[in-house]
C-alpha cells in the first residue's frame, strides 16, 4: 500500500509539470474504485497536496481518512467513486474544467502495475453524454524566427478534431513586424477551429510571446507554453521538438499513423508538419485511442483561399462567440444564422465553409449548380423539407465513428446508427431519383453515384442487423451486459448459453410461482405484491421470504403431507418437466426479519443460474465486441457515408436559405482581368431579418472597372455601416457556395479582403486607437491589390482632422492607382472638395439619404444610396429628432455658424455672399454654376468682353449684362478660356441653362 500512494503523488508530480496545479486530478485504480489521494497536517488538519477538497465538492463527496496510512509524516485522506460510475463522473469533473490522469491497474495484489490509461483534458476528452459542442480541437502552433538576410517569421499550424479525427494542416511565412499583422493568418486558423488547447512551441522573446497570448486570450481554455531557447522548459520537450524537425522521425510517425508513404506530399511544408508530428505524439502520450484511425491530413491552401485580412471575420460579423457550440443563439453572427443544417456534421462543414471563402471558379460554379439541383427537384419531385426532415433523425455519426475507434461505445450507440443508417439508406434514395428526374451531370453528382452504387449504407446495417437486437440493443445506455441483445443465429454458441440460461430462470420462476401460489392459501398479500420473491446480492441468487410466512408455509406444506409436485415450463419450442420435493425445503437467515429458502435442488438451480448469467454477460460482450471489431475494420465506408451525409445536409440548407429569404445565384465573371462586383437591391442577411416592422430597403452596388471606389456619407443609424458590412458578408457568402441577399449578383472572385471597421484589441497593447488604425492601414496599403477590397468605416477617426483627413485622401488615391475595389464610409465632408478626390475619375461620392420631418420633428430613414454627399451638418439634426433640449441646440447652431461652418457651406447663407464689380445684381461666392461642385470665385462672361466695342456692346447685348455674366469657378475659368469656348444663358423650367454658340 505504501507504494500505491508514493506513485499517488510522483503522478501528480508529473501531471502538474505539463498542466499546472490549478484543477488537475489523478485518479487511481483500486479493487472496484477510482480514488482520489491528498493529505492531512495532524497538528492543523489542513488538507493539501492534491485537489481533493475541490474533487469532492464537484461530486459531492466526502473525505475519509485512510488508515494506518503516512506519507511524509502527513495523514493520507482519500475519496472516490467505482469504476463502473467513471464516464458519469468524468463527465462531471471535465465539465467543471478539470485535467484528469487516469491510472489502470493492469493486475490484482497489494503489488500490481498501474499504468496512465488516458488523460482527460479539454482537447482530449470524448465524453459518452451529450455536449453542446460540435468540434473538440487539438492544436500545435509552431512560431519560428529567422534571421538570413531579412528577418521572418515562419509559422506551422496543425490541429486534430479528437470528436472526428480530421487533421488539418497550415503554414505561411512572413516578414518579421512588431504588429499584429504577422499573425492575422494564425488568428483566422485559431478561430475557424476553435481549440480546447493548443501547444505553443516558439522561439519568439519572451515578452513578445506574453503579447500574442493577450491577442488570442479569448480562443482557447488551456495553452502549453515550450519556449525552445529557454532553460526553464523540459529537457525532455526540448528533444521531442528537436526531434519533430528531423526526417527520419517524420517519417516514423507519419508509418506510424497513416502506414503508407504520404510524408513526400507533405515534406515541402516543413513547419506545418514538424507541428503536425509534435502534436500527434503529445496527443498519444495523453490517450493513444484518440489518434488511432485518424483521417488523413489536409493541407490548407492558401492559394486556394480568400485572404481575410485585418480580423475581416469578427469586423463582418462572420463569426462571434461560440461559434461551434449549438445552442447558441442564430442571429449572434452570419455563421450561426446561416448554419440550419440539421445534423452536427453538416454544421461543421458549413461553419468551415463560411470561414474559408475560395477563389476557385470551377468549384464555385459547381456549389451553386449544387444548389440549383436541389431548388429543380423542390419544383418537381422531391421537396427540400422531405429530405431535411429525414436528416434530423440522423445522429452524428462522425463522433460516433471516433467512440467505435475509441472501444468507447453502447449498444444504444449502435442501435442510434443503425436508424440513422436505414434513414439515410431512404434519404439517398429519394435523392438519386430526384436527381435522375432533372438530368443534370456534374463532378458531384458522379461521385454521389459511385458512393450509391458502392452499397456501403445497406452493407453497414446488415452488419448491425445481423449481430444485434436493435429494439433491445436501444435501451441499453451503458456498458452492462446483463441484458442480453445479440441476435438470434449469429452465434450457436451464445445460442446455447441463452437458451439455458432462459430456461434455469423459467424453472425457478415456476418453482417461485408455486410457492407463492401455496404461500396465498395462508396469508393474504400485501399491495398486491407478491410474497415470495428473488433476491440477488453480489451477483448471487436466492429465494427471500419473511420469517413469519416461511413458518405458515411450512405449516401448510406439512398439512399438505409434503408433496412431491410436477412442474413444467417452455423453453423456446421444447417443453421441459421436473419435480419438486418440498419436504426438503429448508431456510437460512438472509438480513432482517427475512429468510432465504434454501432446497438441494433450488440451490443448484440458482448456481447454475449464476453461472450461466456470468457465461452469458461474457458471451455478450464478446459478441458486441466482434461487432465493434467489424466497424473498426470498415471505419472509412462509414466517414464516407459521414462525407455525403454533411454534404447533402450542406446543399439542402443552401437551398433552404435561398428559398425562404429569397436569396439569388452568384454570376461569375471570369474572364474579368480584375476581381469586381456588381449587385442590384443588396441586402444584410441578419438584418433584413431582425428590424420586422420596418421595410428593409435594399441598395445596387458597383464596385468594377469604371467606379472601383466609393466614398459613403450619411447620419448617424442611417446604415453606412450595415451597407458596407453587406458587401463582404455577401462576397464570403458568395465564395463560400452560397446563394446571395440580392436580386441579382454578379462578380469575377476576391483574392483578398481587408477590413477596418471597428476598434480591436491590439497584439501590443498599450497603443492608442489611431496607432492600431495606423497599423492595420499599413497592412492594407502593403497588399491590396486588383483582386483585393477593402472595406472602411471611420478610417482615421482616431486623430485630429487635419491629419485624419490627409491621410484618407492619401489612402484612397493610393488604392485608386492600384485599381483596388474599395468603399468608405466616413463623415470627413470637406475632403470631396479637395482636388485630389476630384481627380480619382473612378471614386463615386455617396450617400443613404435621411431627411427631417419638421412637422412631426423626426429624423425619416431613406436608406436610399444616392450620389454626392448628401446634407454635410446633421449632427444637430440627429439630436433635434432624439429630443436635446432646444437651448443647447440653438447654442449649438451659434458655435457651429461662428467657428466651423467652412467655406464651401458659407455659400448655403446669401447674407455673405459679394456682389460683382461688372453687375452688382450678380453675387458670386455660392456654387459654381457650370460644374456645380466647387465654390464660384470669380465671375466669367458668357460672351467674352475682349469681343465688345468701345461702349461695352457686344452686339446688341452689353457685356456685363446679367444675362451674360455666370459665377463660375477658376478651374472652370480656365478651362473655358483655353478653349476659347462662349456660351448663351436659356430658362428653363428647371432653371438657366448654359449652351456652348
Amino acid at each position: 500500500m505504501p507504494r500505491l500512494i508514493d506513485d499517488y503523488f510522483m503522478y501528480i508530480d508529473k501531471l502538474e509539470k505539463t498542466y499546472g496545479k490549478e484543477k488537475t486530478l489523478v485518479l487511481i485504480h483500486c479493487g472496484d474504485f477510482y480514488e482520489v489521494y491528498g493529505l492531512k497536517d495532524p497538528k492543523t488538519g489542513e488538507i493539501f497536496g492534491s485537489n481533493i477538497i475541490q474533487f469532492s465538492k464537484t461530486l459531492d463527496m466526502e473525505i475519509g481518512i485512510k488508515t494506518k496510512m503516512e506519507y511524509q509524516k502527513n495523514m493520507v485522506v482519500m475519496c472516490g467513486f467505482p469504476v463502473n460510475k467513471g464516464d458519469h463522473h468524468c463527465q462531471r469533473l471535465y465539465n467543471a474544467g478539470f485535467t484528469i490522469a487516469i491510472y489502470e491497474q493492469s493486475s490484482t495484489g497489494s503489488n500490481c502495475e498501474r499504468k496512465l490509461k488516458e488523460i482527460i483534458s479539454p482537447g482530449t476528452y470524448l465524453g459518452i453524454e451529450d455536449t453542446p459542442h460540435i468540434t473538440n480541437h487539438f492544436m500545435c502552433v509552431w512560431i519560428e524566427k529567422t534571421t538570413f538576410r531579412t528577418p521572418k517569421l515562419h509559422f506551422g499550424l496543425s490541429t486534430v478534431d479528437i470528436f472526428t479525427g480530421e487533421n488539418i494542416l497550415f503554414e505561411y511565412h512572413v516578414g518579421y513586424q512588431l504588429n499584429s499583422s504577422p499573425y492575422n493568418e494564425l488568428e483566422r486558423f485559431l478561430i475557424s477551429y476553435s481549440p480546447k488547447q493548443i501547444i505553443f512551441i516558439y522561439d519568439i522573446p519572451e515578452d513578445e510571446m506574453k503579447k500574442v497570448l493577450k491577442y488570442l486570450s479569448n480562443t482557447s481554455q488551456i495553452f502549453h507554453l515550450f519556449n525552445r531557447n529557454s532553460h526553464e522548459t523540459d529537457p525532455i520537450r526540448i528533444n521531442q521538438i528537436k526531434n519533430s524537425e528531423k526526417q527520419t522521425y517524420q517519417n516514423s510517425i507519419i508509418q506510424k499513423y497513416f502506414n503508407s508513404n504520404m510524408i513526400d506530399s507533405y515534406s515541402k511544408y516543413a513547419y506545418a508538419l514538424q507541428s503536425y508530428c509534435f502534436l500527434l505524439e503529445f496527443i498519444y502520450e495523453h490517450n493513444p485511442s484518440i489518434v488511432t484511425k485518424i483521417k488523413s491530413p489536409v493541407f490548407q491552401n492558401s492559394t486556394e483561399r480568400v485572404l481575410l485580412e485585418n480580423h475581416s471575420l469578427k469586423q463582418l460579423n462572420i463569426i462571434g462567440n461560440e461559434e461551434l457550440v449549438s445552442n447558441s443563439k442564430k442571429n449572434s453572427s452570419v455563421s450561426k444564422f446561416l448554419n440550419v443544417c440539421k445534423t452536427n456534421m453538416g454544421k461543421r462543414l458549413l461553419h468551415e465553409s463560411i470561414l474559408n471563402p475560395i477563389k476557385n471558379v470551377k468549384m464555385l460554379a459547381e456549389f451553386y449548380d449544387r444548389i440549383d439541383a436541389v431548388l429543380q427537384m423542390d419544383k418537381n419531385i422531391l421537396p427540400i423539407d422531405t429530405i431535411r426532415n429525414k436528416l434530423t433523425e440522423v445522429i452524428d455519426i462522425e463522433i460516433l465513428n471516433r467512440k467505435i475507434i475509441k472501444n468507447n461505445v453502447t449498444p444504444c450507440d449502435i442501435s442510434s446508427l443503425f436508424y440513422s443508417l436505414v434513414n439515410l439508406e431512404e434519404l439517398f434514395a429519394n435523392y438519386k431519383k430526384g436527381i435522375d428526374s432533372i438530368e443534370v451531370n456534374f463532378c458531384y453528382i458522379k461521385k454521389f453515384e459511385r458512393f450509391h452504387q458502392s452499397g456501403n449504407v445497406q452493407e453497414l446495417i446488415s452488419l448491425i442487423d445481423k449481430h444485434i437486437d436493435i429494439k433491445k440493443a436501444m435501451n441499453i445506455t451503458t456498458n452492462d451486459y446483463s441484458i442480453d441483445f445479440i441476435s438470434r443465429g449469429f452465434s450457436k454458441e451464445h445460442d446455447q448459453l441463452i437458451h439455458e440460461y432462459n430456461g434455469n430462470c423459467k424453472e425457478l420462476d415456476v418453482i417461485i410461482r408455486y410457492l407463492n401460489t401455496e404461500m396465498e392459501k395462508v396469508a393474504k398479500k400485501i399491495n398486491n405484491k407478491d410474497m415470495i420473491e428473488i433476491d440477488v446480492k453480489k451477483e448471487e441468487t436466492n429465494i427471500i421470504i419473511t420469517v413469519t410466512r416461511f413458518k405458515k408455509l411450512i405449516t401448510h406444506l406439512r398439512e399438505q403431507g409434503y408433496p412431491r409436485v410436477s412442474l413444467s415450463y417452455e423453453n423456446e419450442d421444447d417443453i421441459v418437466e421436473f419435480e419438486l420435493d418440498t419436504n426438503s425445503l429448508d431456510a437460512s437467515d438472509a438480513k432482517k426479519a427475512n429468510y432465504y429458502i434454501k432446497h438441494q435442488d433450488i440451490n443448484t438451480l440458482c448456481e447454475t443460474l449464476d453461472t450461466n448469467k456470468q457465461k452469458v454477460i461474457e458471451s455478450t460482450k464478446k459478441q458486441f465486441g466482434l461487432l465493434i471489431q467489424s466497424l473498426q475494420t470498415i471505419h472509412e465506408k462509414i466517414i464516407s457515408v459521414c462525407e455525403f451525409t454533411s454534404n447533402l445536409d450542406l446543399d439542402y440548407s443552401k437551398a433552404f436559405l435561398s428559398k425562404k429569404y429569397n436569396y439569388v445565384k452568384p454570376i461569375i465573371q471570369d474572364e474579368s482581368e480584375r476581381s469586381f462586383v456588381s449587385c442590384h437591391e443588396l441586402r444584410h442577411p441578419i438584418i433584413e431579418n431582425l428590424n420586422m416592422n420596418e421595410t428593409y430597403v435594399p441598395n445596387d452596388i458597383k464596385l468594377c472597372n469604371t467606379q472601383t471606389g466609393i466614398l459613403l456619407y450619411g447620419t448617424n443609424a442611417v446604415g453606412k455601416s450595415s451597407l458596407i458590412k453587406s458587401i463582404g458578408i455577401s462576397l464570403i457568402m458568395a465564395q463560400s457556395g452560397f446563394y446571395v441577399p440580392a436580386t441579382s449578383f454578379n462578380f469575377s472572385p476576391y483574392h483578398s479582403i481587408f477590413t477596418r471597421i471597428l476598434g480591436n484589441d491590439n497584439l501590443f497593447k498599450g497603443l492608442s486607437t489611431f496607432a492600431v488604425e495606423i497599423l492595420e492601414l499599413s497592412t492594407i496599403l502593403e497588399y491590396a491589390d486588383s483582386n483585393s477590397l477593402v472595406i472602411g468605416d471611420e478610417v482615421c477617426s482616431g486623430t485630429e482632422i487635419e491629419s485624419a483627413t490627409s491621410l484618407i485622401v492619401s489612402t484612397l488615391q493610393h488604392l485608386h492607382k492600384q485599381n483596388t475595389s474599395f468603399i468608405f464610409a466616413t463623415h470627413f465632408h470637406e475632403i470631396c472638395h479637395y482636388e485630389e478626390i476630384k481627380n480619382l475619375d473612378k471614386l463615386k461620392i455617396k450617400h443613404l439619404s435621411v431627411t427631417y420631418n419638421a412637422e412631426n420633428e423626426s429624423l425619416e430613414y431613406d436608406r436610399i444610396l444616392k450620389d454626392g454627399q448628401g446634407d454635410t451638418y446633421y449632427g444637430l439634426t440627429v439630436a433635434e429628432a432624439y429630443k436635446l433640449p432646444k437651448n443647447i441646440l440653438l447654442n449649438a447652431r451659434n458655435i457651429r455658424t461662428k467657428y466651423l461652418v467652412n467655406k464651401e457651406q458659407q455659400r448655403d447663407n446669401i447674407l455673405n455672399l459679394k456682389q460683382s464689380i461688372y453687375n452688382s445684381n450678380q453675387l458670386f461666392g455660392d456654387i459654381c454654376e457650370m460644374c456645380k461642385k466647387n465654390k464660384s470665385s470669380e465671375v466669367h462672361h458668357l460672351r467674352h468682353q475682349k469681343y465688345a466695342d468701345d461702349n461695352g456692346f457686344i452686339g446688341y447685348l452689353h457685356k456685363n449684362s446679367l444675362g451674360n455674366v455666370m459665377c463660375i469657378c477658376e478651374k472652370c475659368h480656365q478651362k473655358i478660356h483655353q478653349e476659347d469656348i462662349q456660351h448663351i444663358k436659356k430658362k428653363t423650367t428647371k432653371g438657366n441653362i448654359f449652351k456652348e454658340i
